[in-house]
């Protein structure tokens, strides 16, 4: 069973366990190609965007227009 702060990849989704033990799931833009030739599994962050390769090695990025911009912060937002 995952755990808090636990992140992966399944498919073309990004999942990962907030700090209540709640699963997020979110699917990110296909991008195409990995930039720098990064895995299936990878993420990473850059400015505001988080970044992933899917299990089929794609390139899939979420941008603050995804995910929770709200100030005051809900629990499970990246």
């Amino acid at each position: 069973m995952p755990t808090v702060g636990e992140a992966w990849i399944s498919g073309s989704y990004i999942h990962f366990i907030d700090g209540s033990g709640t699963e997020w799931r979110y699917e990110g833009v296909d991008e195409g190609t990995p930039p720098s030739g990064e895995s299936p599994g990878e993420i990473w962050l850059s400015n505001n965007t988080v970044h992933y390769v899917d299990e089929s090695g794609t390139h899939r990025e979420m941008g603050s227009n995804q995910i929770d911009a709200s100030t005051a912060e809900t629990r499970g937002s990246i």
